[in-house]
């Protein structure tokens, strides 16, 4: 029943409007937010200037869009849109302990905000006293803190695969691999992982030691510092892998950065030595 000039424009909103799972129109609009919301998209559908939807929808709009999707979310459950955890929240489990896992991951800091009806503000400060307690634990026992920040820094960054194929299983689900084939050998077959797991350390061993040689003789003081924007990317990952919450696929990005280093470090390490040996 309503009519817009420009068709595309208004399959474009009804698309959206179905990807969310949204009866189009709504049928009853009970409360402020629905009757707004549906008031505003049926102007925008009723308006012969098609020029207010590309505004929506066009790439300078996103942003209002993404928010829009957001809006019919609420609306059909009920609860307003919640900023998920607190920052602080993943500070503090970039701290506990849990068994032998040292700052990873901890889904009962979900639990802890459910418990407080998904509230932020009470999450955030139950947070906060558990950094608190945490830190003073750390203080109070200096070693104990070395050996945790020690077992948290090894478990991410001397993991050679960095959990690229846990997570890929994770995902397989229920698709069938191929019996005898490569891909199902690394799932399946310990004697194929842990070949690929050797040459992955091998190629770990390599790559960090060849970013060493570029820290020890590829950084100049005659160099422009944005040369040195990658390496100084990767320190800056590495500290905050020792602040945050962990996992070892986070350093991946990082470890990727090492390999074109990698290679110049080797190749200052060899006109060095050239140097001192007059080769």
């Amino acid at each position: 029943e309503y009519q817009i000039s420009d068709e595309k424009k208004l399959q474009e909103v009804l698309n959206a409007l179905r990807r969310v799972n949204w009866s189009f129109p709504v049928p009853e609009a009970n409360n402020n937010y629905a009757k707004k919301y549906f008031y505003s998209i049926k102007k925008v559908l009723l308006d012969s200037d098609s020029r207010l939807l590309n505004k929506i929808f066009g790439g300078e709009k996103n942003f209002l869009a993404y928010q829009g999707i957001y809006k019919m979310y609420e609306i059909r459950s009920g609860y307003e849109h919640s900023d998920g955890l607190p920052v602080n929240s993943w500070i503090a489990m970039g701290m506990m302990e849990k068994g032998d896992c040292c700052g990873w991951y901890d889904s009962g800091v979900k639990d802890i905000m459910y418990a407080t009806d998904c509230s932020c503000d009470e999450t955030k400060e139950i947070m906060a006293g558990i950094i608190e307690e945490r830190f003073h634990t750390f203080t109070d026992d200096p070693k104990y803190a070395v050996l945790f920040f020690r077992k948290k820094i090894l478990s991410q960054w001397n993991e050679p695969l960095y959990q690229s194929i846990y997570f890929s299983a994770k995902n397989l689900r229920n698709d069938l691999l191929e019996p005898g084939s490569f891909l199902e050998g690394i799932y399946n077959r310990p004697e194929v992982h842990d070949k690929v797991f050797w040459f992955a350390d091998l190629m770990q061993a390599l790559v960090y030691f060849g970013m060493l040689l570029y820290y020890l003789f590829a950084v100049r003081k005659d160099t422009q510092p944005f040369a040195y924007l990658l390496a100084v990317t990767i320190i800056g990952g590495f500290f905050f892998s020792i602040l945050w919450e962990a996992k070892t696929r986070y350093i991946f990005p990082y470890y990727v950065m090492m390999y074109p280093l990698a290679v110049v470090g080797y190749f200052r390490a060899v006109e060095q030595i050239r140097k001192w040996t007059g080769v």
